[in-house]
């Protein structure tokens, strides 16, 4: 897969992500557990584009 599929596949996530946490009832239980379902969706593509890529030249 290339770099830019990738970066479009992860982002595409993350949105996926915070669109299903929006569906969440709004209660303090639901925040808690949307904000750390976001956090840990978004981080994906966050992590993989500023870790090295040893198969980048």
């Amino acid at each position: 897969m290339d770099e830019k599929t990738f970066k479009t596949r992860t982002k595409k996530l993350a949105v996926a992500f915070i669109k299903q946490m929006d569906k969440l009832p709004n209660s303090g239980a639901a925040d808690v557990v949307a904000r750390q379902v976001i956090r840990s969706g978004t981080s994906i593509g966050a992590n993989s584009r500023v870790a090295p890529n040893p198969l980048r030249t």
